[in-house]
């Protein structure tokens, strides 16, 4: 059709890096007594009361951590602005920047696991990695607007060969 175009789907690669990673500023903190005892899904050792809160904790400090992890594809902008470990849960700050006129509804969102170069003729292999919480998971970030997203995601090891991806697909783009 002549104006149609394919839907966005952002795909940014987060890597390792020399840099050691941050902590968050309230990591320390003991989790206090009285904070929620049920599990409504396995976080690994960690409370889902401290998941929240260091999520929550995350997102108020709002810091840039992190430069230069970032993709631009149709006027939207995803850059991660922290890499956080805290208890075997690693935590991505992120920010999705939205530079056109037209709202950006979010189809869906992924976490790959991938190789970080696959040849042309053979088959790539791919781990979904679900995010254990999520603190402000937007559904549309709006024209000229950004939103700030963080996600826990469980412990995992990278191979040399392998990259963390997150994808964020348009609906209906």
């Amino acid at each position: 059709m002549p104006g149609s175009r394919e839907p966005l789907t952002s795909t940014i690669e987060i890597a390792a890096t020399e840099s050691p990673v941050a902590q968050p500023a309230s990591a320390s903190e003991p989790a206090r007594a009285d904070e929620g005892h049920v599990l409504l899904r396995e976080v690994g050792r960690e409370r889902p009361a401290t998941i929240k809160r260091v999520l929550s904790d995350i997102y108020r400090q709002n810091r840039a951590d992190v430069k230069g992890i970032h993709t631009r594809k149709y006027g939207v902008e995803v850059e991660v602005r922290g890499i956080y470990v805290h208890n075997d849960v690693i935590y991505l700050h992120v920010q999705i920047a939205n530079n056109t006129n037209i709202s950006f509804e979010v189809d869906y969102r992924r976490f790959v696991v991938a190789d970080r170069k696959a040849a042309k003729r053979t088959a790539q292999q791919q781990r979904i990695i679900e995010p254990l919480r999520v603190c402000n998971d937007p559904s549309i970030v709006r024209g000229h607007q950004r939103q700030r997203i963080v996600f826990a995601l469980p412990k995992l090891t990278l191979e040399e060969d392998k990259i963390l991806l997150l994808e964020i697909t348009e609906k209906d783009g």
